[in-house]
């Protein structure tokens, strides 16, 4: 998805901070969707494109497609490195 974003922006994937919003970076509705056609290629499937604000991810972003969830928030990396002190 990173590399999806940084060819839309014109930018390079090390300069995408994926706990940023996508409209911080540049990222206007056309763009949005050119980034939903573009996963639509890699994942064979129809994207909806929609954003909402969900404070409990505290930051960056959660991305469903079908059933593949790429959790790149906060809250998401928190639960994981939870998990993996519990282990």
């Amino acid at each position: 998805v990173l590399q999806e974003v940084a060819q839309i922006l014109s930018l390079s994937v090390e300069r995408i901070d994926p706990e940023r919003p996508l409209h911080d970076l540049g990222m206007d509705s056309l763009m949005a969707v050119e980034l939903a056609l573009g996963l639509e290629k890699r994942f064979g499937r129809r994207v909806k494109v929609s954003t909402r604000v969900e404070p409990d991810l505290i930051g960056g972003a959660r991305i469903t497609v079908g059933d593949v969830v790429i959790d790149g928030s906060v809250a998401g990396q928190l639960a994981k490195m939870a998990s993996a002190l519990k282990s």
